[in-house]
């Protein structure tokens, strides 16, 4: 799997095949190789996002896989050199061996994380999101197709709610 599919893959935490902005601002607060500011990345976000309509009619602006290949081609804001150190591959069969190590505790470490994510007010205000997110990342942990994205994902998860928690 290329890197720019791998780490779209694993910034897609709620498995709908998009990247809504929140994802992608993930991937820029831990993986990128440049610190950019808020502003500026969500100008980035917008000048390649698409308009999709959700659920229930309402308009969700997201990037598609080749939309966010073409802003990471574009920008470079992303590199594997990063990428390696954020990742913690520790198990010497690599990020499945890792996701082999983590499955047997996989309830309580993604309830640690929810735990950590509800901390902030806004994600209180989705907690059935966050619960479904935590579900699709289960299924992905016990089931990797991509073990890549999904240990990266992980760490996407487990790097950004302690985050929360030092904000708080």
């Amino acid at each position: 799997m290329n890197f720019v599919k791998c780490i779209y893959e694993a910034a897609d935490l709620n498995d709908d095949g998009f990247l809504n902005f929140q994802e992608f601002e993930l991937l820029v607060r831990h993986i990128s190789n440049a610190k950019l500011s808020e502003s500026y990345y969500r100008e980035l976000f917008n000048e390649f996002a698409q308009n999709f309509t959700g659920e229930d009619n309402e308009i969700i602006q997201a990037l598609t896989v080749e939309s966010f290949t073409q802003l990471t081609q574009t920008y470079q804001i992303f590199s594997t050199d990063y990428l390696q150190p954020f990742a913690q591959i520790t198990h010497p069969n690599g990020p499945i061996g890792n996701l082999s190590e983590i499955s047997p505790n996989i309830d309580k470490i993604l309830n640690n994380f929810k735990w950590r994510f509800l901390k902030r007010n806004s994600w209180k205000l989705h907690k059935r999101d966050l619960d479904e997110i935590m579900e699709k990342v289960k299924g992905k942990v016990l089931n990797p197709k991509n073990p890549d994205s999904v240990w990266i994902g992980i760490r996407l998860l487990d790097e950004e709610s302690k985050l929360i928690c030092v904000e708080e």
